[in-house]
């Protein structure tokens, strides 16, 4: 809350009361603000977290192993121009 009183009363104490000490000690608290979220935003993501998410998967894990099989059948069936059967 210090914080945005500051910036509040910034204007008028620089301005008006000639309070620098005010105006740079409410400078200093924007950038140490400023450094806190972006070393937030920076943190490293657990494992398992949204990095590892749009990792590629392999095709067993995707489609399991019928999957996996019906997917290899489907490849040879358009390799070779043959109907579906379905």
């Amino acid at each position: 809350m210090e914080f945005y009183r500051q910036q509040v009363i910034l204007p008028a104490a620089v301005v008006a009361r000639r309070d620098w000490l005010l105006g740079v000690v409410a400078v200093h608290n924007t950038q140490v603000l400023l450094y806190q979220l972006l070393t937030a935003c920076d943190e490293s993501l657990p494992q398992m977290g949204v990095k590892r998410w749009s990792t590629r998967l392999a095709a067993h894990p995707r489609w399991g192993q019928a999957g996996n099989q019906q997917h290899r059948l489907a490849r040879h069936r358009l390799a070779k121009h043959e109907p579906s059967g379905v």
